[in-house]
Parts: C-alpha cells; structure tokens; sequence
C-alpha cells in the first residue's frame, strides 16, 4: 500500500467524518487535468475539499 492510502485510511478512521470518498475526476480545462477530490467535514461541521494532480 502506498504511504498516502495508508495515511487517508488512518485519517479517516481517526479523526474526520468522510463526506465524499476519494474519486478520480477530470477537469475541463485546457488542458484537462486528472484530479483525486474528496471531502471531510471538519471540526466545526464545515467541508473540507481535498485534491491532487494525478501525474
């Protein structure tokens, strides 16, 4: 498993509520860009966006 699967799973269990499971999205834009987005609920019941540029 790599280090960051491993780091959402330990965050997910422990400490957030997930809102959103992580999910592959392509965005529209020129040029298109691949992302993983998920989101959390924070502390204060705000949602929190995640994401990163898939290389």
């Amino acid at each position: 498993m790599r280090l960051r699967q491993i780091m959402w799973i330990k965050l997910s269990k422990e400490f957030v509520k997930v809102s959103v499971e992580p999910k592959d999205v392509v965005m529209k834009t020129d040029p298109v860009f691949l992302i993983r987005i998920d989101f959390i609920d924070g502390l204060l019941h705000e949602s929190i966006e995640l994401f990163c540029e898939k290389a």
